[in-house]
């Protein structure tokens, strides 16, 4: 009930018998119908003025000049408020709950072991989409060889994949502050014998620069390298935020990380000492090459496809050596890879001329190294 009433005390009350407003006295009062308490004379005058039609005539003029009550209009704003929260501020909102979810949803699956490798290149990729950055390089440090190797890579050539090789004492890591380097590609660096080699021309023709970060913070033994593109390079400050950002982004993969590192650190340890025999038979030989020479690694692409393929490279490898000088050698690595020292950059050339004229099964791909142009350390040509 909306009733409201406000009971006024009047004067004549004094000296009489009802002193007092009592319960029953309001009860009466607010169950009653009646609203105005006029004497006779007057309510009979007022019956007289407004009669029914007069009523009418009231209620009409006062339909056409009603305000509308603004306590009624606030409804509907609030509604239109409601409908623009809904369709317009939650949407950032909920890409950035989609965009958590969907890295959460990553991570269980690499930590469930369900397919580790894939969804670590998935979730580097989408928080690296976050951050607008579209060419990046993941790198595990091995100690015994004091390298950092490439391991996960977006937006790079081939070639910067395999040969974006970083040493420890490398001149180019040298200059850390605050756990990262800025890299101009500017002619200086560009002409350096021991920079160029790393990328391809795509790469110096693409981008502008490139930031190394470290993980010193999460003792994560891994390098971080990012890519910009032409007059798109950051400023210390913009390189601040983002090695925070990422920071906050690696840090729920750093279990993984380090412990995918220490196995791919434990695998070269399985090979250590087979290479580190290798590299001694090639001290050797290089004193009859001389100075300069190159190193070529050839692998049996379809080995294991080709049937008596342990006896075909056998009779393979006796034809290449007798191709070779005196001088030079070949080091038979592992079933399906093979080390030539040569003066000349040839074996290409050797290698297509035997399989013509022998009509070999057997294919291969080949990398060739000068040294000592691409480095002194021997372990950087395997």
């Amino acid at each position: 009930m909306d009733k409201k009433t406000i009971f006024l005390l009047p004067l004549d009350l004094k000296g009489k018998k009802q002193t007092r407003i009592t319960p029953k006295f309001i009860r009466e009062i607010y169950n009653s119908d009646k609203k105005d308490i006029l004497p006779e004379h007057l309510q009979k005058k007022k019956n007289n003025i407004f009669t029914l039609e007069l009523n009418r005539l009231i209620g009409k003029i006062s339909e056409k000049n009603k305000v509308p009550n603004k306590k009624e209009e606030l409804p509907e704003i609030e509604n239109i408020r409601k409908t623009q929260t809904i369709n317009e501020t939650p949407i950032v909102l909920q890409e950035q709950v989609k965009s958590s979810l969907n890295k959460n949803e990553i991570l269980n699956k690499i930590y469930s072991d369900n397919s580790p490798l894939e969804n670590t290149e998935n979730y580097l990729e989408n928080f690296f989409h976050d951050l607008d950055i579209k060419a990046y390089s993941f790198f595990f440090y091995e100690p015994h060889t004091f390298t950092y190797y490439p391991v996960f890579c977006q937006g790079l050539s081939e070639r910067a994949k395999m040969n974006l090789l970083f040493q420890s004492q490398d001149k180019f890591l040298q200059n850390k502050d605050k756990g990262f380097i800025h890299l101009f590609f500017q002619p200086v660096l560009i002409n350096d014998i021991f920079f160029k080699k790393k990328l391809s021309n795509e790469e110096f023709d693409k981008y502008e620069s490139l930031v190394l970060k470290f993980f010193d913070t999460y003792n994560l033994p891994g390098l971080l390298a990012v890519f910009y593109e032409k007059n798109k390079s950051p400023n210390p400050d913009d390189i601040q935020n983002l090695s925070r950002k990422i920071d906050t982004e690696i840090k729920p993969l750093v279990p993984f990380l380090n412990s995918y590192f220490q196995s791919k650190v434990n695998a070269k340890l399985d090979h250590y000492d087979i290479l580190r025999k290798i590299i001694h038979t090639i001290r050797i030989q290089s004193k009859l090459l001389g100075e300069n020479f190159y190193i070529t690694k050839l692998e049996i692409s379809n080995y294991r496809k080709v049937e008596d393929s342990a006896s075909k490279k056998k009779d393979f490898l006796i034809l290449l050596k007798n191709h070779l000088l005196k001088e030079e050698g070949l080091i038979d690595m592992n079933y399906n890879e093979v080390i030539l020292l040569t003066k000349e950059n040839e074996v290409e050339k050797i290698i297509q001329y035997l399989c013509e004229n022998t009509k070999t099964e057997l294919q291969f791909d080949l990398k060739s190294m000068k040294y000592p142009q691409n480095g002194k350390n021997l372990y950087l040509y395997f």
